[in-house]
Order: structure tokens, then sequence, then C-alpha cells
């Protein structure tokens, strides 16, 4: 069973040839999506190419407007609230884990097992006598979802 779809993108936005083709896959995302509740969130890469700022200091992500406005333009293209658009560091040339690093991605993690949790306890199936019919259920709508995404190609765009 599918509990989130995340979709994975840089901070830096694409043309608007581009913004076009991705705001019409993610429509069809959307409409996929609608009948089954799962929630979508992104998770935004290379924030600290955005500005020098951050590249020096990841703590100043937050306060960031070159950042903020990435958000916001994420949230706006796939259509989900800024508070579940979450920024995040690469590694480039580090040759050792960095806590200061890390702390955003595990951040995000942690925000995509709780989205997953609300999710599933949203659909709790309770009222369903046969469990077994439940999980065919579920499994189909997965299949169907797996399906459409394969079917579909989101270049530039990591689910």
């Amino acid at each position: 069973m599918v509990h989130c779809v995340v979709f994975v993108m840089d901070a830096f936005m694409p043309d608007q040839d581009t913004i076009l083709l991705w705001r019409k896959k993610v429509d069809d995302m959307h409409d996929e999506l609608k009948h089954t509740g799962v929630p979508l969130m992104v998770l935004l890469t290379k924030i600290d190419q955005l500005c020098e700022r951050i590249r020096t200091d990841i703590t100043y992500c937050y306060k960031s407007e070159a950042l903020m406005a990435a958000v916001y333009k994420a949230a706006q293209l796939f259509k989900v609230p800024e508070s579940y658009v979450f920024p995040v560091q690469n590694y480039r040339h580090e040759c050792e884990m960095d806590p200061t690093i890390d702390i955003l991605t595990l951040l995000a993690l942690q925000h995509m097992i709780y989205i997953g949790t609300d999710f599933l306890h949203s659909i709790k199936l309770s009222d369903h006598k046969d469990e077994d019919e439940d999980k065919k259920i579920a499994e189909a709508e997965t299949q169907d979802l797996v399906d459409f995404i394969n079917f579909h190609e989101f270049n530039g765009i990591f689910l």
C-alpha cells in the first residue's frame, strides 16, 4: 500500500515550458490520487546553492528569502501546503557525515513517517468485517497507482 508520494526536485525552478509540462503531469497525478487520499510532499534539494549564506551556515535556511521563495513556488507547482515542502542539502564534496546537513534530511524523513502514519490512521478499515477483502482492495489501489506512475514519465521529478 502506498502511504505517501514524495516528489524530489532541486531548489532552482526550471523554465516556464518545463513548469507547464510538470504542471500537466502533477495534475494527472493529483487526479489519480484524489480517490485514494494519499498525501503528497516535496523534497527541495540543493538548497545550499540558492544563496551564499545558506552555503556557509545551513542553520540560516529557514531565514533565507531565496529559500522561502523556492518553497512557495514548489508548493504552488505541486499543489501542496508549504509545510509539506522540505528543504534538504545534498552532500557534494564532503568526505564525512555532517550533522548540520543530516538534520534537514532526518527532519524530512520524520515528517514523511508522520504523514504516512496519519494517512494510515485515517483509512482504518475497521468497518469491513473481511480483512482479506480489505487487503485485496488496498493492494489493487496500490498497484493502480504504481501502474499510473510507471506509465507517466516524470522527467526531472523523482518519486
